[in-house]
């Protein structure tokens, strides 16, 4: 019937934020590819099942590193830094759990049951 309820472009705004915009008014024709391949220091993983893991985790960190820093007003981050931006996601985390008061955890499990000793 020619409609359209949702496209899904979730990845790439996570690095160009207005990317949306821009397709919209035609300033790109398509979002670009972020996900570049991993870096050579990290190729010896590929030898093991965990490269391809590898791969896919340091690029989830990256897209939520690129989040953090548009949310602190900051630039764009570097591709391909996995300990940098595994380091900086994880500060972020700490000091947001740090904030966090009144909360029945049990280790990082929210209103989780504590086991009995």
């Amino acid at each position: 019937d020619g409609k359209c309820d949702v496209i899904g472009i979730g990845r790439p705004l996570c690095v160009l934020a207005d990317g949306a915009k821009q397709l919209l008014d035609g300033t790109l024709e398509a979002l670009p590819d972020f996900e570049d391949p991993v870096p050579w220091y990290m190729w010896p993983l590929y030898w093991t099942k965990m490269g391809p893991l590898t791969e896919v985790y340091m690029h989830l960190l990256w897209f939520e590193r690129c989040i953090l820093d548009y949310g602190a007003g900051l630039e764009r981050p570097p591709p391909n830094w996995p300990l940098g931006d595994m380091l900086a996601v994880r500060r972020h985390d700490n000091e947001q759990a740090k904030s966090l008061q009144g909360l029945g955890c049990v280790g990082t499990i929210l209103n989780a049951k504590a086991r009995a000793p």
